[in-house]
């Protein structure tokens, strides 16, 4: 059994961080890259060879896959809220847009 990937949660501060660019970004190497992967995910649903390869340097495969669904899993999520015009309980969770 491996450790949790996400321990707690982003503070305001460090998710105010995201959109600058990555290397100008004070967080942890391992948040920077989960960022980024997510990212890549939603935007290209696939990883470059790089990318991957910086993934595994922190993460073993089992992880990997665990992110992968998790970001997945919310993109099935808000697809079927948007499809469906289901309101969300808690308006402070953001929506993704619209792909």
């Amino acid at each position: 059994h491996h450790e949790p990937i996400i321990s707690d949660v982003m503070s305001k501060e460090e998710i105010l961080q995201i959109p600058l660019p990555f290397d100008e970004q004070t967080l942890p190497l391992e948040e920077k890259l989960l960022i980024q992967t997510t990212g890549k995910i939603l935007s290209h649903a696939n990883l470059s060879e790089e990318e991957f390869t910086a993934l595994k340097d922190h993460y073993d495969e089992e992880q990997i896959l665990d992110i992968i669904a998790l970001v997945s899993q919310y993109i099935l999520f808000n697809s079927v809220n948007n499809i469906f015009g289901i309101k969300l309980e808690n308006a402070s969770m953001p929506n993704l847009p619209d792909m």
